[in-house]
């Protein structure tokens, strides 16, 4: 007899809806990490591998599916499980469950394990009219929604061709632009008054809604409260959203940075082992003579520990994957000492490599040699024609 749980098939226009009734049906109590989500999944992931060894699914197309695609199952539920058990203050529903692991399983259901683009984009756009996705359960869906593919597949064998059809899907999938879509942080930082986050590749927005994500969890605030805030203040000064995400974060002056600790701890340190040293051996010439040595060690020794605990910030970058703009017309000059017609001919060469390693930028980024001759006795030397012809 088939189960009833795979009857429930939910239509693509109905799935907004869908999703909005199944948010309104959960009630966030608080947040917690994903331990709990991997260690479900890991347990769905050991059943299937013993029937896969068993008989209950001997000889069915279900045996066949599993059997051909046990690497799948491996493969997505090791980096599932990475990355779940990873994840940390994300909401909880009643029950224990997080409130994006309990979406993904809806929406799971609403196709018989079929998911693709246009289903999860339906799905969540009505989910998140009740409950709108953080940055941080944005960032981990892909990974939601495996477990709860795998989950499902352990409860329905007979849709195993759906559900590794999807899982198939996720891994061709470009989920940085499907999930910046379903952003609504996104949806308010595009309204840029200086028209510049829009033109930011990628990976900057990215950064700019972590940012964002961060200070809202900072101020105790919701992420789309916290994007309206800095858009006002953007819209107030007629500036870069940018300005109110680092400089004055959500119109705060930005914390100091302990430049001052850092340079006198380099200084003062060096001295104080200095003149211990000279004071050991009674001998003040010692710390002259030694400080120098010692400042040398302790710089290198500080500048390796704050290279292993401080996290580097990526500087964001415009986007010119289709070329550079006319507005951002740029000149990238190569300064060079032309000595001889052979030096000019290299010169020209190297530029020609150069013009030719960029041609993607498009014609708005021209390149230009600064060159100076040889100095000589007087303004202009027999050679310099030749020289300059050559390059």
């Amino acid at each position: 007899m088939k189960n009833n749980k795979v009857n429930l098939l939910i239509d693509l226009e109905m799935l907004p809806r869908y999703g909005e009734n199944t948010a309104r049906l959960l009630s966030v109590s608080g947040r917690g990490n994903g331990k709990k989500e991997a260690a479900r999944l890991m347990e769905a992931e050991g059943r299937l591998e013993e029937e896969c060894k068993g008989l209950k699914l001997a000889g069915t197309p279900a045996m066949e599916w599993l059997q051909d695609n046990r690497y799948i199952l491996r493969r997505d539920t090791t980096l599932s499980c990475r990355e779940l058990r990873g994840a940390k203050r994300l909401r909880r529903v009643l029950g224990g469950r997080l409130l994006l692991c309990a979406a993904m399983d809806a929406l799971v259901k609403t196709g018989g394990g079929c998911v693709g683009e246009e289903r999860l984009r339906s799905f969540v756009s009505g989910f998140q009219r009740v409950y709108p996705l953080e940055e941080g359960e944005l960032a981990l869906l892909p990974s939601a929604l495996r477990s709860a593919l795998i989950c499902w597949l352990q409860q329905e064998p007979e849709t195993a061709e759906q559900v590794f059809a999807a899982l198939r899907w996720m891994q061709d999938c470009r989920f940085d632009r499907l999930l910046e879509c379903l952003s609504t942080a996104d949806e308010e930082l595009r309204r840029d008054p200086a028209g510049v986050y829009g033109r930011m590749d990628t990976e900057s927005r990215r950064d700019y809604r972590q940012r964002l994500s961060e200070l809202a969890r900072k101020q105790g605030i919701g992420e789309g409260e916290a994007a309206r805030k800095i858009l006002e203040l953007a819209e107030a000064k007629k500036c870069h959203v940018g300005e109110f995400l680092y400089r004055e974060p959500l119109g705060r002056p930005a914390a100091g940075k302990p430049y001052g600790a850092y340079l006198c701890l380099h200084m003062l340190l060096p001295l104080f082992l200095a003149l211990a040293l000279a004071f050991h051996a009674s001998w003040f010439p010692a710390a002259l003579l030694t400080l120098p040595s010692l400042h040398d060690a302790v710089k290198f020794l500080f500048d390796r520990i704050f290279t292993r605990c401080v996290r580097p910030r990526r500087l964001p970058r415009l986007d010119y994957s289709q070329g550079i703009p006319p507005e951002s017309r740029t000149l990238a000059v190569s300064a060079v000492l032309l000595t001889g017609e052979k030096e000019a001919r290299e010169a020209a060469e190297k530029l020609e490599l150069f013009r030719l390693a960029n041609r993607d930028a498009g014609e708005q980024l021209c390149f230009g040699l600064l060159a100076d001759l040889k100095e000589g006795d007087s303004e202009t030397a027999s050679s310099d024609t030749a020289i300059l012809e050559a390059a």
